[in-house]
């Protein structure tokens, strides 16, 4: 989904909440009231459940706070779009055309409530405090009415995309240390497949790149 503010890992955590479901953002032709009046998110804390008895378990504690992080995200979409429709949508309606508008339209449109089916293949405990558990994750979210998806979108949704968790054991407690996505792409390339997901280092994104969107 589109995801328009940083939000911290404890922030996450604390506003963890339900959304009402898919919701459009209000037509940039509509007036500055309509968008003040259009519905908003209401959030519902969610009590996340933590189970780190073993890896499996581990793992999927970790894919229900993935979807609550989700949830948040897509409110604060949803919210981020109205204030788009409040703030900038009167001033861009003097300077776009209707076709431009259109397009603008199609993009702030997009905050999508993503869904994930997950399934662990295998569990491989390496040593007494160590495990690799490999799953295949596809992207479940029903398929919108008009949706033309490319050869690798549609091979990747039925296929899905290979992961592997690696865990620690620390006291009773399994943990999150390492997360690896196959990579169709480097494989291609005769490189490691496996991505490291959450790389130790990351380096300052140069600025370099320029959105088609100008």
């Amino acid at each position: 989904m589109r995801k328009y503010l940083p939000v911290s890992a404890a922030a996450l955590l604390l506003a963890a909440c339900q959304p009402q479901g898919p919701t459009s953002a209000v037509p940039l032709a509509a007036s500055a009231s309509t968008a003040a009046t259009s519905q908003r998110p209401s959030s519902v804390p969610a009590e996340l459940r933590v189970e780190l008895d073993s890896p499996d378990r581990a793992v999927n504690t970790w894919w229900r706070w993935l979807d609550e992080q989700e949830k948040v995200s897509y409110q604060f979409c949803l919210q981020n779009t109205v204030q788009f429709q409040l703030l900038l949508a009167p001033s861009l309606r003097k300077v776009a055309s209707d076709a431009v508008l259109l397009g603008m339209e199609s993009i702030l449109e997009s905050c999508t409530l993503e869904s994930y089916a997950r399934e662990i293949h295998n569990v491989n405990r390496e040593s007494e405090t160590r495990a690799v558990v490999s799953a295949v994750i596809r992207n479940s979210r029903p398929i919108p009415s008009g949706a033309e998806p490319t050869d690798f979108e549609r091979k990747t949704r039925a296929e899905g995309v290979k992961f592997r968790y690696v865990l620690e054991k620390s006291g009773e407690s399994w943990l999150l240390t390492q997360v690896y996505m196959y990579d169709e792409v480097e494989n291609f390339l005769k490189k490691d497949p496996w991505r490291n997901v959450y790389s130790d280092v990351k380096s300052p994104r140069y600025p370099g790149y320029v959105s088609s969107f100008q």
